[in-house]
Parts: structure tokens; sequence; C-alpha cells
């Protein structure tokens, strides 16, 4: 009988990601205090990778100012919702239907924006990240970043 373990799905996944265009990289090289770190939080308990969502709203949203993209971070972050569950659904809506927002133009006229949602970014402009976390097996040590 074959064992099947977390890491036989993790490393299938990562192979289905890659050959759909994803970049794929070891979790750690992306940990606080690495070269090439893109979490803040030295636990990994960061949710979004914050430099990657605010430069894919200014690529996918040229012609907004720049406080209108910080507007739509701050939307994406701040979800109000009592629940979890309604927290997810707010974030996937936003996703999916962009982020809808006021902001005044510099000849003061009111302007009502549906920003691009963020996935229009991995069909559009090939920027897909997939991560790997250690795997351990059978009590040994992490494998090595590919």
């Amino acid at each position: 009988m074959t064992i099947f373990t977390e890491s036989v799905v993790e490393e299938a996944a990562l192979g289905w990601l890659a050959e759909l265009g994803y970049e794929c990289r070891y979790g750690p090289e992306l940990a606080s205090g690495q070269p090439s770190a893109e979490r803040s939080d030295p636990n990994c308990r960061d949710v979004l990778l914050e430099g990657r969502l605010r430069s894919a709203l200014a690529r996918l949203n040229p012609s907004l100012p720049s406080e209108a993209i910080e507007d739509a971070y701050r939307k994406l972050i701040r979800l109000d919702a009592p629940t979890l569950i309604e927290k997810n659904r707010a974030a996937h809506r936003f996703l999916v239907d962009g982020i809808p927002m006021e902001f005044r133009r510099p000849d003061r006229w009111l302007n009502r924006w549906r920003p691009s949602p963020p996935d229009r970014l991995r069909r559009s402009q090939g920027q897909r990240l997939a991560g790997g976390q250690p795997v351990h097996r059978g009590g040994g040590s992490a494998p090595a970043p590919a």
C-alpha cells in the first residue's frame, strides 16, 4: 500500500502551478530577514505579500492617483465583516469584481471608480507566484531549496 502524505500533494500542486506559468519559490526564501524577503512578520503569519499586492494594484490601475491605490489596498486588508467566512467572501468579491471607491481628481471633480482586480494580473502580465514550505519526511530535515 502506498503512503499518501502532505508532501506528495504539495509537490504535485507546485508542479501543476509551474506548468501554468507560476514562479515556484521555496517558502523560507520569502521569510523576513532573507535577501529576497517578501514577508515582514518573522513568524510568517502575514497572509498577503504586501509589496506584490501594492505593485499589482498600481500596475493594473496606472491612471489612478496614489491615494486611490492606497485606499484600494486598505480596503483589501481591512475587511469589514464579523466572521472569517464573510471576510473571505468580501475579499473574493473585491478580487473578482474590483474595489469600489471615490476620489477627487485634480480638477476637483469626484470620481467613482472600480479598479481592476489583481487577479487579472496573472492572466495579462504573467506575474505568478507559488510558494512551497519546508517538508519533513520521516523525521528528517527540510529539503534544500531547488
